[in-house]
């Protein structure tokens, strides 16, 4: 079975195609570069538990880690991991690391790392934006390879985007697009806020929540390899509160927002 090789996607799923923010015990935001309109907590951190058909299988945790200047510009550095647990990783392993590094006023990263641990797959890799020329410079330290493609001026990497969703106005009827570099590819995510539900997550209580259910463009074709959806707190924070993804061979992965980390 390899179901589990499934719960490596799930950080993209979550990331990408449903809009997270969350502030879970965020510490003050004092001496923080400012954002468009928001401000953004040094030390934020929060996770999800990952199960396929109700069994844990893993993990996503979120962190801003500190800030740092990249060419003059204020960043966040941000980091994503996923994993699989003692159970899962019995049959096939998963220990992945994303950090972005996002320009704090425009919210776009400048640097984008991934170190995977996949069963047996391993990739460590750098994406530097070259924001001015709108060109991404890729190199995979793994094997030597290198690549530069040009990207959309406003493109993001999985996990800026999870700050980029902070700023967005939310509402049943609105209609939100991503442009998203996942893999060298570029991803054209579409989100529409289909309805508002009253929703109970254990341990958190009650939420009143947006329904969305996002799909994924490439090269001019829509991804039909499965669905995914989620909901999103109503209120502020825009906290995903629980997401689900459904693909063929029998898949169906879910990640629910759990406590302290």
């Amino acid at each position: 079975m390899n179901f589990t090789k499934r719960a490596g996607a799930i950080i993209v799923l979550i990331t990408v195609y449903i809009m997270l923010s969350i502030r879970i015990n965020a510490p003050a935001c004092a001496e923080q570069p400012a954002t468009q309109g928001q401000r953004f907590c040094v030390g934020e951190r929060y996770g999800f538990r990952i199960d396929w058909f109700g069994i844990p299988v893993g993990y996503v945790t979120f962190e801003i880690t500190g800030t740092q200047t990249i060419n003059g510009r204020d960043c966040y550095v941000v980091t994503v991991k996923a994993g699989t647990n003692k159970f899962a990783s019995k049959i096939y392993r998963i220990d992945d690391t994303s950090t972005s590094y996002v320009d704090a006023k425009k919210l776009v990263p400048l640097r984008y790392d991934v170190d995977r641990k996949e069963g047996n797959y391993r990739k460590r890799a750098t994406t530097i934006y070259d924001r001015d020329e709108r060109l991404a410079h890729f190199e995979n330290f793994k094997d030597g390879s290198k690549k530069t493609y040009d990207v959309p001026d406003d493109v993001l990497d999985p996990v800026s985007s999870v700050l980029k969703a902070r700023i967005l106005d939310m509402d049943v009827g609105s209609y939100h697009i991503f442009n998203v570099d996942n893999n060298e590819e570029i991803y054209t995510i579409h989100a529409k806020i289909e309805k508002r539900d009253l929703i109970t997550i254990k341990g958190f209580g009650g939420f009143q929540a947006f329904y969305v259910r996002p799909y994924a463009v490439t090269h001019g074709k829509r991804e039909k390899r499965g669905t995914v959806s989620g909901y999103i707190s109503g209120d502020d924070r825009r906290m995903l509160l629980y997401g689900e993804c459904n693909a063929p061979l029998f898949t169906k992965m879910t990640a629910t927002l759990e406590g302290k980390n």
